[in-house]
C-alpha cells in the first residue's frame, strides 16, 4: 500500500479556517449594514473637518432657499416631567452642524413642524459648502444658547 502524502489534520485546519473566515466576513458585513443605517448615513451630507470647530456637515448637492434639508429635534410622546435631555434628543447629523453668529455665513435656519425641528436652508447651498446655523435664532427652547465666546 503507496504512503499517503496528506496528513488527515490539515483537512480538519483548512475547514476551520474557511469557516473562520466566512464568519469574519459575515460579520464585518452586518456591522457595516448596521453602521450605514444609521441616522444621517442616508442623507445627502458629508461629515468633515471644518475650520469653525470639529466635524461640521457639509453638502454634498445644491440646495435652493427655503428648502427642507433634514430633521434636527424629533418630537415624542414622553411625559412633561421627563427630563428635557431624555425628552428631545438631537439627530446624530443635527449635532454636527456647527453654530455662527455672523449673519453673512449662516446659511441654514430652524422650522418647527408637528413632528420636530427641521432645518431649511436660508441662502443657497452649494455642494461642498458647510451647513452653518446660528444656535441662537429661533431655537427650541430646550436647547442652549451658544457661548459668547464661540466664533466662526
Amino acid at each position: 500500500m503507496a504512503k499517503q502524502s496528506w496528513k488527515p489534520w490539515k483537512h480538519r485546519y483548512i475547514f476551520y479556517l474557511i469557516l473562520y473566515v466566512i464568519y469574519c466576513f459575515v460579520f464585518y458585513v452586518i456591522v457595516a449594514w448596521i453602521f450605514f443605517k444609521k441616522e444621517g448615513f442616508n442623507e445627502p451630507f458629508d461629515v468633515q473637518s471644518s475650520t469653525i470647530h470639529g466635524q461640521g456637515v457639509f453638502a454634498t448637492e445644491n440646495y435652493e432657499p427655503d428648502q427642507e434639508l433634514f430633521l434636527v429635534v424629533p418630537k415624542n410622546d414622553l411625559p412633561d416631567d421627563t427630563p428635557l435631555n431624555q425628552k428631545y434628543k438631537v439627530t446624530h447629523l443635527g449635532s454636527k452642524v456647527n453654530h455662527c453668529s455672523n449673519l453673512d455665513k449662516v446659511n441654514l435656519h430652524l422650522v418647527e413642524k408637528e413632528d420636530g425641528w427641521y432645518l431649511h436652508s436660508k441662502t443657497t447651498i452649494y455642494a461642498g459648502d458647510e451647513l452653518i446655523v446660528d444656535y441662537n435664532n429661533n431655537r427650541p427652547y430646550f436647547l442652549k444658547p451658544a457661548e459668547d465666546n464661540w466664533t466662526c
